[in-house]
């Protein structure tokens, strides 16, 4: 008997053993080429702008991680409608972790400012570059749960391996012409790259109509305001080294964005609802003033 549970265990758990390893390789190699390709200073400026977004990462994609791989996507997959369920939690979930990454990269040339030495301000660029490719990453648990609850965890390793030698090949051809920016934009295509693949898995062995459409329209969005931020920096005047005026525009932006959304079409009535009573718990006025200015009474 004990070999019987031994076989199917091995097969699950053992593809998690090279899946580790090329995961490893995906998200380091970029800091290992950047030591052997760049400048220190390169190095330094790429690695204070990395550190934000990868914070909020891990505050926020390792927690939900945590519940989701060890028992959510098992109780979600038991549900009659379970696909429909996925894919609304995938929606929630992305769409607040894009909307977390979009408030820090619209703060980050404050927020560089005043945490980093002035040496390395301009690691606000690399912060603004790094979140959007977190966004593209976040949503893979979602495409990964086929594997998991399908058995099929041999397909891991092959998803973080390609994406890991995309990785390599564009870091080596393009940090020696334009530095440490090219790390980050080649971050952008290896988290895009690797969630697709496991979006490739999911449908094969789980198919879920996923709201791409939605949260694509969120992400555009978020896009465009940090762009049109950077265009028009308020850099007038300063104390201590900090801009307040732009400051200012980045702590107002950074909070009105999320309240549009949340009174916009893009949240449906249902939703809109729910996010009320939940508020009513709170603050019961302030949840009357939510559905009257979200027009969900």
């Amino acid at each position: 008997v004990r070999f019987a549970l031994l076989t199917p265990m091995l097969k699950f758990g053992l593809p998690f053993i090279p899946n580790a390893l090329s995961a490893s390789l995906m998200h380091r190699v970029d800091r290992y080429l950047l030591q052997e390709l760049t400048s220190l200073a390169d190095v330094g400026l790429y690695g204070v702008g990395f550190r934000f977004p990868f914070m909020l990462n891990f505050l926020m994609l390792s927690s939900f991680g945590r519940i989701w791989y060890a028992s959510g996507m098992y109780d979600v997959a038991k549900q009659e409608n379970s696909q429909q369920t996925h894919a609304k939690i995938a929606t929630y979930f992305v769409s607040t972790y894009i909307i977390c990454q979009y408030m820090l990269a619209v703060m980050a040339p404050t927020i560089i400012r005043i945490l980093a030495a002035p040496d390395y301000f301009e690691a606000w660029k690399v912060l603004q570059v790094i979140a959007l490719a977190c966004c593209f990453y976040s949503i893979h648990p979602f495409f990964t749960t086929a594997a998991f609850i399908k058995n099929k965890t041999w397909y891991l390793p092959i998803s973080h391996l390609i994406p890991a030698l995309l990785s390599i090949g564009l870091n080596w051809t393009m940090l020696p012409r334009f530095g440490y920016m090219a790390a980050a934009f080649t971050t952008i295509a290896t988290y895009s790259l690797y969630s697709f693949l496991n979006y490739l898995i999911c449908r094969a062995f789980y198919p879920i109509k996923f709201e791409f459409g939605r949260m694509a329209a969120l992400l555009g969005v978020c896009v465009l305001v940090v762009g049109a931020s950077d265009l028009f920096q308020l850099n007038y005047v300063i104390v201590e080294g900090v801009p307040i005026l732009e400051g200012v525009k980045e702590v107002a932006l950074a909070v009105l964005l999320p309240l549009g959304v949340a009174i916009s079409p893009y949240l449906h009535g249902d939703e809109k609802q729910s996010l009320a009573r939940e508020l009513e718990k709170v603050h019961p006025q302030a949840a009357r003033l939510y559905l009257k200015c979200s027009g969900a009474n």
